[in-house]
């Protein structure tokens, strides 16, 4: 047998017939191999007979060495031949392959990292123009919006001067009623609240309206009221508040075509209407919804002149009468009935109340609840020392810190006359 063989690292098998033959016997003898190499021995098997295959296969890159021991019934192989065999390392198993192998490597991960990051860069430059383009249109639509906005505030700010010179100036209310106050705020620019005072001969007419809705619906409501009261309240004649009522329903109802009854228009006002004799100081009062507050002082003449209205609250000094209107709007109701007319004789300092809801339906305060009817009337008894004009004051600030920086909920208006 060959005493070294040469074998390239893809070739690391290696196939072995070994056999032992006795002459004298004329038979195969027994025999052992046994493997061993520089690093340790393998082991290929204990006792044969006979002519055996062998195969070695995954030598490792250095050299090995196999011995063949045999031995027969007549004699033993002392000094078994030795078969070197010697498996090149390959070139990527070297130091400089390794080296170079992790310099390649270095080189692959910074050319990705740069192709990755071009990739990137275009990617953001493409994000970003799509952003300055939608920011552009946005920008653009942000303008034509505001355009918009503006030419519809300065339409409603038109309007509400409109809605001003409708309702009586502060100089027409100086002239015909001496202590008095308005206090008319607005939810929004334009408002569904409005007031009307006239001078009819020796008589002073004055209402006080709450329109469905506030802002721009509830104005144009508004201006159909003050349309219709100036066309049934002329300057020689005028009917009862009740009447006026009444006939101002009929008329809101042909004006919105409310006649059909199979029609869903709920669209109306709730009102407080009063005229006042001044030679006789008679009020006579007719409400929809709305109430008039009368305030007395204390005196033994009042269950004479009041005794059939029962007293609604009161202090140590004044009383509080509440005179209820009817449960149905100037408008379309399902069960309509005539307007009551209250008559009522005044006397010197009572002061008369007219207002719409707005006032108490203000939410804030501790509990963030509504300013409730029993909290106005007490605050208006508790007031009655002031003049009308610190009385507006105060209301105004009262309802300021009511409501606690929370918006307001509806539009206000509250007229106060003292006789």
């Amino acid at each position: 047998m060959p005493n070294s063989i040469f074998l390239r690292p893809i070739l690391r098998i290696i196939m072995l017939f070994v056999v032992l033959i006795n002459a004298t016997l004329n038979q195969f003898s027994q025999y052992s191999q046994q493997r061993f190499s520089i690093s340790g021995n393998f082991n290929f098997g204990n006792v044969l007979y006979g002519p055996q295959f062998n195969y070695l296969s995954n030598l490792k890159f250095s050299d090995s060495k196999v011995a063949i021991y045999g031995n027969n019934y007549v004699a033993r192989i002392i000094s078994p031949p030795i078969l070197n065999i010697q498996v090149s390392v390959p070139s990527y198993y070297k130091w400089w392959a390794i080296i170079l192998n992790i310099f390649l490597l270095l080189i692959l991960s910074w050319i990705f990292t740069i192709l990755r990051g071009r990739k990137l860069k275009r990617a953001n430059m493409i994000l970003e123009e799509r952003i300055r383009q939608r920011t552009s249109e946005i920008v653009e639509q942000k303008e034509v919006i505001m355009a918009q906005k503006n030419e519809i505030i300065d339409s409603i700010d038109y309007a509400s001067r409109i809605q001003q010179s409708a309702i009586p100036s502060d100089i027409y209310l100086e002239k015909i009623m001496p202590e008095y106050f308005v206090l008319f705020k607005p939810k929004d620019i334009v408002s569904g609240d409005f007031y009307w005072v006239k001078e009819v001969k020796n008589y002073l007419i004055i209402t006080a309206a709450d329109c469905t809705g506030h802002g721009v619906p509830g104005a144009f409501m508004s201006m159909l009221g003050i349309t219709l009261l100036n066309e049934q309240i002329s300057r020689s004649r005028f009917d009862t508040p009740g009447e006026i009522l009444t006939r101002l329903r009929n008329k809101v109802k042909y004006a919105l075509n409310q006649s059909v009854k199979s029609q869903k228009v709920v669209d109306g006002m709730d009102m407080a209407l009063i005229t006042i004799d001044r030679e006789t100081k008679e009020l006579q009062f007719a409400g929809a919804y709305n109430s008039l507050y009368l305030i007395r002082k204390k005196s033994k003449s009042i269950k004479d002149v009041l005794a059939s209205y029962n007293v609604s609250a009161d202090n140590m000094d004044y009383q509080l009468y509440d005179f209820k209107g009817n449960r149905q709007p100037v408008g379309r109701f399902p069960i309509e009935t005539e307007f009551t007319n209250h008559r009522i004789q005044l006397q010197e300092n009572d002061t008369i109340y007219l207002f719409s809801d707005g006032y108490t339906s203000q939410f804030g305060g501790p509990s963030g609840k509504k300013f409730a009817l029993k909290q106005f009337k007490d605050l208006l008894l508790n007031i009655q020392n002031l003049s009308m004009s610190e009385q507006r004051v105060k209301l105004k600030v009262i309802h300021e810190e009511w409501k606690e920086g929370i918006e307001q909920v509806d539009d206000i208006l509250i007229i106060g006359l003292r006789i």
